[in-house]
Formats: structure tokens, C-alpha cells, sequence
């Protein structure tokens, strides 16, 4: 079925938290979503690096009106490379919520534009009560006990789906399925 058509509540009705292994799982989930976080950060550096050095380099070489397009087209390609890694990354720790551990651990983030009451705005998360892994498996934090762990749990606003709670509040984002696909 579609992820966007609403299931009956009694079909997407958790009866216990998500899974949260008592042994350290393995690291499953790739790319891992501290790796994808890099990823983000170095597109973030070489936008603004373009910017800072592509374009006078690109206004020098040609007539300043080309240059200046040239450049500006660089940053335009380097910012929707960005927004595609976030993207990434954003499904790449939803993929490992899942598992019942993470490799990053943001404070606050948001990922899905466009989607949810709390559209484009940061939410806080809380990622405490899972493990915290280092890609290559190695335990980085023991998950410490929470009453309910991130993950996809029956939505408060509409009963017949299921919303991501962030381990401290509810992230607004809405999804009939629990498998680490967002429905962006």
C-alpha cells in the first residue's frame, strides 16, 4: 500500500515502544547518518567557499555580467546539493531510529520543508534512550532508560497514523509506515 493512504488505527497501533536491542545492533543503515552529517557540512563549506572565490574568479576570466551568472549558477547548484544531503541524512537517521540506534546525534533538525504543522521549522530531539554507535560499530553510548525512545508511534493529531516522536516532542512529521522511508 501507499504511504500515503491512511491505515486503519488498530492495523498501525504500536503495542510496545520501538525496538531497542539490548546488545549493541550492528550498523546497518547505508550511507550511516554521522557520515551523511559530513557530507552536509562539507557541502555547506564548499557552497560558501564557491561563493567566496568562484565568483570573482569566474567575473575575471569572462565579461562581469557571464561571470557573475556563472557563479551565481555554481551556488545555486551547490545550495540544492546541500538540501538533497540534508534530505539524506534526515532519512538516514530515521533508518537507524528504527534499528534502535544512531551514529549522530542532533539537538534540533528538521528535514522535511513543506511537511507537517511544523513546516520548515527545527524540532528538538532527544536520541538518549537509543545506542550511539561510531559507523564502524563501535558503541559510543550505552542507551540510557526512557519511557518511549524516539521513533514512529501513533499520532496524537490523527489516531489512523503513525508520527515521528524525536524522543521529546512530536515532530509533526506523519507517515503510514514504519520501515525508515519518509514519505517526503
Amino acid at each position: 500500500m501507499s504511504s500515503g493512504t491512511p491505515q486503519p488505527a488498530s492495523t498501525l497501533r504500536r503495542t510496545r515502544p520501538p525496538h531497542v536491542p539490548v546488545a549493541p545492533p550492528a550498523v546497518t543503515v547505508r550511507p550511516a547518518s554521522a557520515r551523511t552529517l559530513r557530507h552536509v557540512v562539507l557541502g555547506v563549506v564548499a557552497f560558501f567557499a564557491g561563493g567566496a572565490f568562484g565568483l570573482p574568479a569566474a567575473t575575471r576570466g569572462l565579461d562581469p555580467t557571464a561571470g557573475t551568472a556563472v557563479g551565481m549558477g555554481a551556488m545555486v547548484l551547490a545550495a540544492l546539493g546541500v538540501v538533497l544531503l540534508v534530505r539524506r541524512w534526515g532519512r538516514s537517521l530515521v533508518a537507524e531510529i528504527e534499528l534502535g540506534y544512531t551514529t549522530s546525534r542532533p539537538r534540533s533538525a528538521a528535514w522535511w520543508w513543506g511537511h507537517g504543522p511544523r513546516r520548515g521549522r527545527s524540532v528538538d530531539w532527544d536520541l538518549s534512550g537509543l545506542w550511539y554507535l561510531r559507523p564502524s560499530g563501535e558503541v559510543r553510548a550505552a542507551p540510557l532508560p526512557t519511557p518511549l525512545p524516539a521513533g514512529w508511534y501513533t499520532s496524537p493529531r490523527d489516531p489512523a497514523r503513525l508520527e515521528l516522536w524525536t524522543g521529546c516532542q512530536w515532530s509533526g512529521l506523519l507517515g503510514a509506515r514504519t520501515d525508515g522511508l519518509l514519505p517526503l
